[in-house]
């Protein structure tokens, strides 16, 4: 090769050098901005998840706010019971057999019962309770929170005095005293579609530790 034509080769290979520096680090800043932009549009849809996880239950101030419980709805078919509850740990007839009892035991300390119309395959009672004394309660409706995704409206009964009770529900429509010094108190929805039972538990610093939703149609 000639003096010239390697002079010309170096002038070529400079050239090119001189355009390509440029656009490679356009491309180097493309790059990190398309990151950037994923990065953003993750960190926004983890924010959109959260906001979706957040509790946005409706307070129940009434008996007729009970037309929903732990998750299961007025009028649900059984069916849907292991969508809402997971899967049941047993069950049985009524002696009637009129209804049809599954039991939710996932959590020892919160037992869940749900009676089913055998006829009509309706929801008609829910029933849970917490078992654990003194620090153990909280524990087992914590559990049972997370193991049924428990919303706040439903769980807030759960440790309530009977003075809260009233303050939040209003007089009920009967109340007695059981044995053991046990509370029964009785809500009626004005429709009486919808009752409810709390009871206080006086080795349970009488705090409400069962519920129990009994729905009419």
């Amino acid at each position: 090769m000639t003096s010239n034509a390697m002079m010309n080769t170096a002038v070529i290979l400079n050239l090119k050098t001189h355009f390509m520096l440029p656009v490679f680090f356009a491309f180097l800043i493309s790059c990190n901005s398309q990151d950037s932009n994923s990065t953003a549009s993750l960190n926004e849809d983890s924010t959109k998840t959260e906001l979706i996880e957040i509790d946005t239950c409706k307070e129940k101030t009434s008996v007729s706010d009970f037309d929903n419980f732990l998750g299961l709805t007025y009028g649900m078919n059984e069916l849907m019971l292991e969508q809402k509850l997971g899967k049941f740990t047993g069950g049985e007839y009524t002696a009637d057999s009129t209804s049809f009892i599954y039991y939710f035991k996932k959590i020892k300390g919160a037992p869940i019962s749900v009676w089913v119309d055998s006829k009509s395959q309706k929801v008609i009672t829910i029933f849970m309770e917490i078992l654990g004394y003194e620090e153990l309660f909280q524990s087992d409706l914590n559990s049972a929170i997370e193991a049924y995704s428990i919303s706040s409206c439903d769980s807030y009964f759960f440790g309530l005095k009977y003075a809260d009770l009233k303050a939040k529900l209003g007089e009920p429509v009967a109340e007695e005293m059981l044995e053991g010094e046990i509370r029964s108190v009785d809500y009626d929805s004005q429709d009486l579609r919808c009752s409810v039972n709390f009871k206080f538990y006086p080795d349970q610093d009488n705090m409400c530790s069962s519920i129990s939703v009994n729905w009419f149609y």
